[in-house]
């Protein structure tokens, strides 16, 4: 943590990278003198769109789109943060 705002520098979505995010949420919001929240995407690979899902639901209400998709026929599908 910097001074009062958390940095976290997420390099893919995997499994274990939930449950880390998680753990380090907890320790973020326990922490009365944390005013803001720097995610770093930078180099991030990719991973589990669930586990993408999983951390946009800790910022996002869940009608806010986090992914759209096509279907092969050009069908637009919404994909939505999940409620935490």
């Amino acid at each position: 943590m910097y001074s009062d705002v958390a940095y976290i520098h997420l390099y893919s979505f995997t499994d274990a990278s939930a449950e880390k995010f998680q753990n380090i949420m907890e320790e973020i919001n326990s922490n009365p003198d944390c005013k803001g929240i720097i995610l770093d995407l930078r180099d991030n690979g990719g991973g589990y769109l669930s586990t993408v899902l999983y951390m946009a639901s800790e910022f996002l209400d869940p009608s806010k789109v986090v992914v759209q998709t096509r279907e092969a026929d050009g069908t637009p599908s919404k994909v939505y943060a999940v409620a935490s």
